[in-house]
């Protein structure tokens, strides 16, 4: 009867959106592709584009949802519109998510001609991957990451603070891998507001080498000029830039490592690009107290993270350290008058006779001395009070 009912012709487009619905609740797989096959043969436009954006209600076995989906967004424009505007990619069986994903981005680079009209439908899919299963976020994300166009690739980039937090990491590596110098710097700026801060950890020295890395003018330069701070042989800058991006990150971070203190601080400080240094200091204030305290020991450099309008909690931090060092140090004392800190209820002296005082996390740094097993509850913020 439901194949009976398929046959029939008409360009009644409410008669015909119903035909389909009564074909995906056919039990018999071979029955609903057969209801769907006559059903698109007269078709009207209106009504490929209601199954287009319907095609996750057809069976979900033996790849019918995809057959559906290939079926009336073939060489069809405004179906495959349709289908990304109803973001059907998301209701999807998870099988067969990301093949009808891949579907519809080849669709929309192929058929959309208005380029400004890809570039958008491109940009609605890429933010549908996060609300798609984990398990196939990647694959859609390395897909999009694939698009022709530039910008949805940057755009894409600015996507994966939303996905899964399993994912994130390599994801990254598929914007790196684009060489999508947009895509990169947003990725980068993004990192600090990820919500794991394990990525984030993770990621911190891979953004360091891959940011200087970009902004090395000559291939054949050694990596980072920094020869004599290793022993051994190590990577040109072509060469590293050769690698996985996955290798690379290894090699940057078993290279960043073994760098002095200060030399990890000198290579920070030579970023030029602005915005990609302040999400680098914002990255290491959250993930890596120890080195935010070393570059924190220097008055000027201070001055400068208090210039580059950083997050709140970084700036507190920050005011944490120049209240512990304007106690005894002039420039930090300088530093503490131009940014409006109040450092002088940190200073006991005999002028300013105490009763007791107390001093917290907020005021002392790791790195500085406390980190002993003797005063480690002053890094749990605990305190301690003594008479003046």
């Amino acid at each position: 009867q439901m194949v009976a009912l398929s046959q029939v012709v008409t360009d009644n487009a409410e008669i015909n959106n119903a035909t389909y619905d009564m074909g995906t609740r056919a039990e018999n797989l071979d029955i609903a592709r057969t209801v769907y096959s006559n059903l698109y043969s007269y078709a009207t436009q209106e009504t490929k584009n209601y199954v287009a954006a319907n095609a996750d209600k057809a069976q979900a076995d033996e790849n019918v949802q995809i057959d559906v989906l290939d079926m009336y967004t073939k060489d069809n424009a405004e179906a495959t519109q349709a289908a990304i505007n109803a973001k059907v990619v998301t209701r999807f069986d998870r099988r067969y998510q990301t093949e009808a994903f891949s579907t519809l981005k080849t669709n929309a680079e192929t058929l959309m001609l208005d380029e400004s009209d890809a570039i958008n439908a491109l940009n609605s899919l890429s933010d549908q991957i996060q609300y798609c299963d984990k398990d196939n976020q990647l694959a859609m994300h390395e897909t999009i990451m694939g698009s022709k166009y530039l910008e949805v690739q940057t755009h894409a980039a600015g996507n994966i603070k939303n996905y899964d937090a399993s994912v994130q990491s390599k994801a990254i590596n598929a914007v790196y891998k684009s060489g999508n110098t947009d895509a990169i710097r947003t990725v980068v700026n993004d990192i600090s507001s990820f919500k794991s801060v394990d990525v984030q950890q993770l990621e911190v020295i891979r953004v360091i080498g891959e940011v200087l890395l970009s902004e090395a003018a000559n291939s054949d330069e050694k990596f980072l000029n920094d020869e004599n701070f290793l022993n051994g042989n190590y990577l040109s800058y072509a060469e590293i830039k050769a690698l996985p991006a996955s290798e690379r990150r290894q090699y940057i971070q078993n290279y960043f490592k073994k760098l002095p203190v200060e030399q990890k601080i000198k290579l920070i400080s030579q970023i030029k690009d602005a915005s990609m240094k302040k999400a680098i200091y914002v990255m290491i204030a959250r993930t890596d107290s120890s080195l935010f305290a070393e570059i924190c020991k220097d008055a000027d450099r201070v001055a400068n993270l208090l210039d580059m309008s950083l997050p709140d909690d970084v700036r507190f931090k920050i005011a944490g350290i120049v209240k512990f060092y304007a106690i005894s140090d002039l420039a930090f004392q300088n530093v503490a008058k131009d940014y409006n800190i109040d450092y002088k209820d940190n200073a006991l002296t005999a002028q300013e006779p105490r009763t007791a005082y107390t001093f917290g996390y907020s005021s002392i740094p790791s790195g500085l001395g406390f980190d002993n097993p003797e005063t480690s509850f002053l890094r749990k913020g605990i305190g301690f009070s003594f008479n003046a």
